[in-house]
């Protein structure tokens, strides 16, 4: 951390407000929360966004990086709604940027829909997760990533009170990890034991 430290006195001193000294600042918010400091995480991930609002185009990726990370920060604090608003502008910067499917576009869609889910509005959470889902097919085809998207839409689907859609889902999510991971990944196991215990309880026990 003093290294992170020593370079952001360096900068400030030689460039003042600057994409460097920002990206110094987001470093030391990083370390912070690695920590657990959340509240100092923010301080610092709040610092580099306004120094960026200043001194980046509104549409600069390292700005939808910056908000990304106050956002993921502040939903981790609890406040949702500051976290939505700040996860929503990185999104927006991030389309504007890059590929519907580039990864850093599905990150803020998944972070909307972890935010979405810890608010309780899981069918705009499920269709968050589906947009990823949907990429992910599109890119990866079968992959353990998209095998992942199905056991989260599974989990959002049996939230949101869409047995059939969850079961179908899970069935899904099942299958693909059974091609690509072979069984050895962790979320594996956990899609399989999901999809059984949903299967019995609507006595269908025999599918899983």
């Amino acid at each position: 951390e003093r290294i992170y430290t020593d370079l952001l006195e360096r900068d400030r001193a030689a460039y003042g407000e600057h994409l460097l000294t920002s990206l110094n600042l987001n470093d030391l918010a990083g370390i912070a929360s690695r920590k657990g400091q959340l509240d100092r995480a923010e301080e610092f991930y709040r610092a580099a966004y306004d120094m960026q609002r200043r001194v980046l185009p509104e549409n600069h990726l390292e700005l939808g990086t910056s908000a990304s990370n106050l956002g993921t920060v502040l939903r981790r604090i609890r406040r949702y709604d500051e976290a939505q608003a700040y996860v929503e502008e990185s999104l927006e910067i991030r389309r504007a940027n890059l590929p519907p499917t580039h990864p850093n576009v599905l990150t803020s869609l998944n972070t909307l829909a972890v935010i979405f889910g810890d608010k309780q509005d899981y069918a705009r959470a499920l269709e968050l997760a589906q947009e990823v889902l949907d990429a992910r097919r599109q890119r990866l085809g079968d992959h353990v990533e998209t095998a992942g998207s199905l056991y989260t839409c599974a989990h959002l689907a049996l939230k949101s009170g869409r047995l059939d859609d969850s079961l179908e889902f899970a069935a899904e999510s099942v299958a693909i990890f059974d091609r690509v991971a072979e069984g050895t990944n962790i979320f594996s196991a956990s899609a399989a034991l999901f999809l059984g215990d949903n299967l019995a309880k609507v006595g269908r026990a025999d599918e899983g």
